[in-house]
């Protein structure tokens, strides 16, 4: 019974996050980062049941984090909350951009289709930036909360 314990112990530990640099799912970083951007992406869609995407304010991103997302919508480098900008992404951060548009190299540029956006990240392996678009976000299960 005891190893039984231990072992069930050992399961739950290993599906959950034990702190920065080590997402719970044995993602990659970068993976776990392209899932979020993903992710993201998806409630935004579903925030506004597909209509036009939501201008980023603080009262908009904490409703869509309450709402669509876990409070555990975290970068995994950090372990924190991820702070949305309108600007090049740091660490921690993603970037949305309405209207934006990825460009073959990861950069965003404005087009004149404002129900469309673009999210980047920055990735940690290389430090280059990830970017998806509207037309790209797949739609996947949310990940298991622990």
């Amino acid at each position: 019974m005891l190893l039984f314990v231990i072992g069930v112990l050992f399961i739950a530990k290993n599906l959950t996050s034990s702190g920065p640099n080590e997402p719970a799912n044995n993602l990659t970083i970068d993976q776990q980062l392209k899932l979020d951007v993903n992710r993201l992406g998806l409630a935004v869609i579903n925030f506004n049941n597909g209509n036009e995407p939501f201008e980023i304010t603080p009262q908009a991103a904490t409703q869509l984090r309450v709402s669509y997302l876990s409070e555990e919508f975290n970068d995994p480098r950090t372990d924190k909350p991820y702070t949305l900008t309108t600007s090049i992404p740091e660490a921690g951060e993603l970037q949305y951009v309405i209207g934006g548009v990825c460009s073959p190299d990861d950069s965003v540029s404005q087009s004149n289709d404002d129900e469309n956006f673009a999210i980047r990240v920055l990735l940690e392996e290389n430090g280059t930036l990830y970017c998806i678009e509207k037309s790209e976000v797949e739609q996947i299960p949310a990940p298991p909360t622990p």
